[in-house]
């Protein structure tokens, strides 16, 4: 969610390092706000996968590797999947695999989405970039949100703004179209 292609350099350094073609893709947090069935974001979902077709029909032994992360991944995951499907079935014979980072809740959750759209927009201001990471004999030991001598609260903007997404959500993560 709001991920930039900075951000994927590294992957796709590394998928490159091994051999494969990279093809990384994101959504501006703009179209991801304002996503509408058939607009901007799904077109050019369409547009991918009419690419990825293409470049797939050069060769026989060409295959496809998905690496998607957290849940815009995994729903732009599904939607090139149907399309996939609908263009030309033989297509999803050439999907070996798909790595799913950051895996996302197995039912929406408006909390789970609220939580990850006010840290995207509030960045590191965020109560949820505030964890921490610490080692023991044990291994290590992940703190999300709190400290054993402090509980992270957010401020008041980013409650108001996590409350007004969290009502937003609620309502958009029932309607027919994106719980089906």
């Amino acid at each position: 969610l709001g991920a930039k292609q900075k951000h994927l350099k590294k992957y796709a350094e590394w998928y490159t390092s091994k051999g494969y073609h990279v093809v990384t893709f994101t959504f501006p947090m703009a179209d991801v706000l304002s996503y509408k069935p058939g607009g901007k974001a799904e077109q050019n979902v369409h547009m991918l996968v009419d690419h990825l077709a293409d470049w797939l029909e050069e060769e026989d032994e060409k295959n496809l590797v998905f690496h998607t992360f957290s849940n815009t991944g995994w729903l732009t995951y599904g939607v090139m999947l149907e399309r996939f499907h609908r263009q030309d079935p033989s297509l999803m014979e050439k999907i070996r695999g798909c790595i799913v980072d950051s895996a996302p809740v197995a039912n929406a959750d408006a909390e789970v989405w609220a939580s990850g759209f006010s840290a995207a927009f509030l960045k590191k201001n965020s109560v949820a970039t505030k964890g921490r990471v610490s080692s023991d004999e044990s291994g290590i030991k992940v703190s999300i949100g709190s400290n054993e001598d402090l509980v992270l609260k957010p401020k008041a903007t980013e409650a108001a703004l996590l409350l007004v997404l969290k009502k937003f959500f609620e309502v958009v993560l029932h309607l027919p179209s994106v719980n089906r």
